[in-house]
Parts: C-alpha cells; sequence; structure tokens
C-alpha cells in the first residue's frame, strides 16, 4: 500500500509543477484534476493504512459465518447467502455471486445509488458486489479457493 501512497503524491507533485508553469488553460486545469483526484486518493489510501495499523484489524476476516471486509466502512457478507465467489483477474477483485433470493433483497434493500452501482457491477463484472484483492498477503486465487471451501 505505502507504494501506491507514494505514487499518489509523486503524481500530486507532478500535477502542482504543471500548475506552477503552465503553457495554456488546458495546463491549469488538468494540473488541478490530477493534484484532486491524486491527491484524495493518496489521503484515502494514507486513512486506510493509519486506521488498519492503529486497530490491528485486517482489511479482511473470516469467520465461519460471514466475511467482514474493512475499508472505508465495514461491510459483512453472509456465507449462507453467497452462491460462489469468483476471482475477477483484470480487475483484482473477487465477486460474490449472491444465491437468487439473496441477491434480490441485497438490490432492494440498496439506496437508489447503491442499486446503481450493483446494475453497473453486475453490467460489467457479471456481479452485484466485490472485495478488492490488492494488498492481501495471501495470493486473491488462494483466497478466492477459501471462501468457496468455507461457503459449502
Amino acid at each position: 500500500m505505502a507504494i501506491y501512497i507514494i505514487g499518489c503524491f509523486v503524481f500530486v507533485a507532478s500535477g502542482w509543477y504543471v500548475i506552477c508553469n503552465p503553457r495554456n488553460y488546458l495546463d491549469i486545469f488538468m494540473g488541478w484534476l490530477g493534484v484532486l483526484f491524486f491527491g484524495l486518493g493518496g489521503l484515502m489510501l494514507l486513512y486506510l493504512a493509519i486506521k488498519e495499523f492503529l486497530m490491528r484489524k485486517p482489511y479482511l476476516t473470516i469467520t465461519e459465518k460471514s466475511v467482514i471486509a474493512r475499508s472505508l466502512t465495514t461491510k459483512e457478507y453472509l456465507l449462507e447467502d453467497v452462491d460462489y465467489f469468483k476471482y475477477l483477474k483484470a480487475w483484482k477483485l473477487i465477486g460474490i455471486h449472491y444465491k437468487k433470493g439473496a441477491g434480490r433483497k441485497k438490490m432492494k434493500e440498496a439506496s437508489i445509488i447503491g442499486r446503481f452501482v450493483r446494475k453497473m457491477n453486475v453490467e460489467v463484472l457479471n456481479t452485484q458486489e466485490t472485495l478488492s484483492a490488492y494488498c492481501l498477503s495471501v495470493e486473491p486465487e488462494d483466497l478466492c479457493e477459501l471462501l468457496n471451501s468455507r461457503q459449502r
């Protein structure tokens, strides 16, 4: 995660350089866009790293009945609702494929924005929800296999 944080702040510095040495107004706009995007991303990653370090709780916790994911918020995915997990290599994500009834229930319970995100996930990734597989100490394929074995 440290490499991502450093990378964000390198892009912030390069955006700031473009703002200070513009050739035209597009440079100023693109510089500010880079500073805002990578600055907020870097701050979010820094926050998550400090939160994980201070709380001493890992990003993923696997119990007998659920998977708990901690990022900006804490989400619990009940294994009884899950049909299977699938590793999405191109995006480095683990897709959560719900059983039919549970998937419909999750869609109904979601907010308007949550429904939109879920529908986009289904269209693009063929899954309603995902877990990030970045910065884990285990290989994503192995984690997916473990989750599927626990779920049965």
